[in-house]
């Protein structure tokens, strides 16, 4: 069971989150975050040191909630590896476009390169992601549905063939709407080209026929 300090914290984290995906980092203040709370400053800051420390709980919130949504949709044991790698590609897709994620990768871009934030950034919430999709590619290659290649260049590779355009166009307020049928699409077509890549004899998609 949570304590009533781990859930207090936990609250703290999903306001700011929230503050930071309405407003952005710049606009939003501490004190704006205790407002919110129904507290005092000084409550707030007996947990978090400063908005940054509040920036970087808030990010290692949304890393351990990703991955877990993205990787358990993935559904171990499933015969039919495109119908599987579609479920993955679908909640990889639907979470990397969600909105904290959108928010929380503009504030980090806009962040100085001294900060160092980017660095970290990248290092523990979209390394991790990466890497939890490299262990199932490597499990695919273990049991033979998989040709032989390095685990991380795969991932990078299906990422680029998921996402196309999309995190572009959510970052850019391109696509204010996530569609559910351009994520399915982007997310089938995506797998389909991967699996000529990659896919071993039998796991390759046919092609599909021109007639209407």
């Amino acid at each position: 069971m949570r304590t009533k300090s781990e859930a207090k914290r936990l609250e703290i984290v999903g306001v700011a989150a929230k503050l930071f995906e309405e407003l952005g980092f710049e606009r939003t203040s501490m004190n704006m975050v205790a407002e919110r709370l129904g507290g005092s400053k000084q409550t707030l800051y007996n947990y978090f040191g400063s908005k940054d420390e509040l920036l970087r709980a808030v990010l290692q919130q949304d890393l351990g909630e990703g991955v877990e949504i993205i990787i358990q949709a993935y559904p171990r044991g499933e015969k039919n590896l495109k119908k599987a790698l579609t479920r993955l590609a679908i909640a990889w897709l639907s979470r990397r476009l969600a909105p904290q994620p959108i928010a929380n990768l503009r504030i980090v871009a806009n962040q100085p390169a001294e900060s160092k934030l980017g660095e970290e950034f990248f290092e523990t919430v979209m390394k991790p992601n990466a890497e939890r999709v490299c262990h199932i590619f490597e499990e695919l290659m273990d049991e033979g549905r998989l040709i032989r290649a390095k685990p991380w260049t795969m991932a990078m590779q299906w990422k680029g063939l998921i996402e196309q355009d999309l995190l572009e166009r959510r970052l850019l307020g391109a696509m204010p709407m996530i569609d559910p049928e351009v994520i399915e699409s982007a997310a089938t077509s995506g797998v389909e080209a991967f699996l000529k890549i990659y896919g071993a004899d039998g796991e390759v998609p046919k092609k599909r026929s021109s007639r209407a």
